[in-house]
């Protein structure tokens, strides 16, 4: 024997000895078990009577699961007769290879002699297979599920029976382990008598079961507790159709035409319920709000609640996935308590996650606690076991330290658990509440005094400088106006074409005389606009002022060959004939007009340049 044969033999021997025995004074007089299979969940319900037969008083009796489905297993719970909630602990220190064994502590000695009944809960989760694992779209789902028809006990069994709810009558397979009885949608196995520890036979039942498979790759819940008057309560999810994947191309025409026959077992939508005083629900994804969800308030159980029913943008079919987050705010004097005797002592009472009609099973679920910055002495009191549980630092508007944050994650968790309460305890004074005002306040204070010093405070190099930019912005000012009307002005030279042209055309004389008696007032009036604006130009800049003023000469003597262009041809007109002598004054005003133009446009475009 080599050496390592010899250490693994004494590792295992030593395994033997010093593993905790089962006291095997007991035995199970009878066990009915009940195992509900209409969802995608196998929820065992087991009513387990104990009778101590041996030599001695206990206080523990050992449920036991085979390994393999142990791994399945979502919840695991057991009440005495009266109701009472035992405590089910993984016991270690007992091994047997394949077995995992469970302690329920009774709470108090079970005497010689004497009998026990217990109700335990089991719920696995992916244990319910698709079989076949690919369907069309209008093909039934068939599912598959496989356990042991006698109740896996470390005790001898007297009697048991094991009744089996399926989703349907439709039965395609089961199987026969004598006596069986298949009544409907129901099979029962048993009764069996007299059976021995850890005794095993497997069975099969093949069904339809169009139930959605709605299961949670991942539920995160955040709750941000603020004392300023609200819980605000908000759920990320990542969700899975896990039935049988489609085979083939989604038809949306047929799905719209017969959503029933061409679609059975498609997660159409889930309903969530919420508290009756939740307010401010919203429902959306990476896309933005999604309105095919509706939010009704109806009784639940004789209990008012909020019914909201979440229709995702396409129907789930197997394999499908999707995500999305809604939330909600709750009125904080219903979920916060402090101590009678301490003030600064707080007490928060929410649900570990959201509550669903259907069957869910939630992969890893997450729960965040946000308390308000500056509480101390967290401590958390969770009803179940988990996987793990930390803190860190979450930093929102006007921290400065960072609000403490409780993480609590666990694996493989179901609707029992997500309507847990949760109750985290912490200290809080009142000042702390004044913080984030003070803050406010204050950062507003500074930040109008720095404006004040800004303002008050001289940051030119020199006052004459600084005269200096007043005096060229004044300036800019004032030729940008004298540009606007010089434009006007020319646009009523303009309107003095127009209305000669109309006479020309018209012949009438006193119309004529209306329009430009009526036009030459507008540019009397604007030439007096002009030199009040040229006087100001000439105070602020005596070259620039000497410029606009050579302007003004140039049009006032575009005015006097305009008029005297107009007098002429309407002269002409009148006489109705055209003499040489008319020709060649009409020549001789018409190059002076053209040329008191050119001169006029190449000052305006030097009073241009000097616009900063």
């Amino acid at each position: 024997m080599n050496k390592l044969t010899f250490f693994a033999l004494s590792l295992l021997f030593l395994s033997v000895c010093f593993s905790a025995q089962i006291y095997d004074g007991l035995k199970n007089s009878d066990v009915k078990r009940f195992i509900d299979l209409n969802s995608s969940l196998a929820k065992h319900k087991i009513t387990l009577t104990v009778t101590n037969t041996g030599n001695e008083n206990t206080e523990v009796v050992y449920l036991t699961i085979q390994q393999e489905q142990d791994k399945h297993l979502a919840l695991f719970s057991a009440r005495d007769e009266d109701g009472i909630l035992l405590t089910v602990t993984k016991d270690t220190s007992v091994t047997k290879e394949g077995v995992v064994f469970y302690k329920v502590n009774l709470g108090k000695a079970l005497p010689q002699g004497s009998s026990k009944t217990l109700k335990i809960k089991a719920v696995f989760s992916h244990s319910i297979l698709p079989y076949p694992s690919h369907i069309t779209q209008s093909e039934r789902q068939l599912v598959k599920y496989k356990d042991n028809v006698l109740f896996f006990s470390p005790y001898v069994t007297e009697q048991q029976t094991t009744t089996l709810k399926l989703a349907s009558a439709s039965i395609q397979s089961n199987t026969q382990h004598k006596p069986t009885t298949v009544r409907g949608d129901t099979i029962t196995y048993g009764p069996y008598l007299k059976t021995s520890a850890y005794s095993s036979k497997d069975f099969t039942v093949h069904y339809e079961n169009n139930k959605p498979f709605l299961s949670f790759t991942q539920l995160e819940r955040f709750v941000e507790v603020s004392h300023w008057g609200n819980v605000a309560v908000e759920d990320w999810a990542n969700i899975r159709h896990d039935g049988a994947q489609l085979k083939g191309s989604f038809s949306r025409y047929e799905f719209q035409i017969n959503p029933q026959a061409n679609g059975q077992s498609a997660i159409k939508s889930f309903v969530q319920y919420l508290p009756s005083d939740a307010e401010d629900v919203y429902y959306r994804d990476d896309i933005g709000n999604v309105t095919t969800s509706h939010l009704s308030f109806r009784q639940r159980s004789g209990k008012p609640v909020w019914h909201l029913e979440l229709i995702p943008r396409f129907p789930l079919f197997g394999g499908w996935k999707t995500d999305y987050y809604m939330g909600y705010n709750l009125p904080l004097y219903r979920y916060l308590f402090t101590r009678a005797d301490d003030s600064s002592s707080y007490l928060l009472n929410v649900t570990f996650g959201p509550e669903f009609q259907n069957s869910i099973s939630i992969d890893k679920h997450i729960f965040h606690v946000i308390l308000p910055e500056g509480a101390s002495d967290i401590d958390v009191k969770i009803p179940f076991s988990i996987d793990s549980q930390s803190e860190y630092k979450h930093y929102t508007y006007l921290d400065t330290v960072g609000r403490p944050v409780v993480k609590v994650e666990k694996h493989n968790t179901v609707n029992e658990h997500c309507v847990q309460y949760i109750q985290v305890t912490y200290t809080f004074g009142r000042l702390a509440m004044l913080r984030e005002p003070f803050l406010l306040i204050t950062s507003y204070l500074a930040f109008f005094g720095l404006v004040m010093i800004y303002l008050r405070f001289e940051l030119s190099i020199s006052k004459a400088k600084s005269n200096a930019n007043i005096t060229a912005s004044k300036l800019n000012d004032q030729l940008t106006k004298y540009h606007e009307m010089f434009k006007t002005r020319i646009g009523h030279h303009n309107d003095l074409e127009t209305a000669l042209e109309k006479f020309l055309k018209h012949k009438n004389a006193a119309t004529y005389q209306d329009e430009r008696k009526a036009i030459e007032g507008r540019i009397s009036r604007k030439i007096q606009d002009i030199q009040r604006l040229v006087t100001e130009i000439q105070k602020l800049d005596e070259g620039i002022g000497a410029k606009v003023t050579t302007v003004e000469k140039k049009l006032k003597d575009r005015e006097s060959v305009q008029s005297e262009l107009h007098k002429l041809i309407k002269q002409n007109k009148e006489a109705k004939g055209s003499s040489k002598t008319f020709e060649d004054q009409k020549v001789k005003l018409t190059k002076d007009l053209e040329r008191l133009d050119s001169e006029i446009e190449v000052l305006i475009a030097d009073l241009t340049e000097d616009l900063e």
